[in-house]
């Protein structure tokens, strides 16, 4: 029952920790984006590498319009949490040396 209780704990780990990792990043490159792309105070996209979010003005209008891919913003989470997942299991299989007990 133990050896059952660490391999569940290994595994939530393993999955746990780049999703914390990649929540990070995803939340940088939108910072990122932001502003990069920040154009005044009308236009302004946020997302990285695919924009989801985009806030614009129209000649002539004095509103600010707005619009947003929700398919983009579910590919760019995705392509990250995917990316860092395999950066930390590369990690694990060529860096990481455990501690004997």
């Amino acid at each position: 029952m133990e050896k059952k209780r660490k391999t569940s704990y290994l595994i939530i780990r393993i999955l746990l920790t780049p999703t914390v990792v990649s929540l990070f990043i995803f939340g940088v490159l939108c910072l990122a984006s932001y502003l990069v792309t920040k154009e005044g105070q009308h236009n302004v996209t946020v997302g990285f590498p695919y924009k989801f979010y985009e806030q614009f003005r129209v000649s002539g209008s004095h509103t600010n319009n707005w619009g947003w891919l929700p398919m983009n913003f579910t590919t760019d989470v995705l392509l990250i949490w995917t990316l860092s997942v395999a950066g930390y299991l590369y990690w694990l299989k060529n860096f990481y040396k455990p501690k004997d007990k």
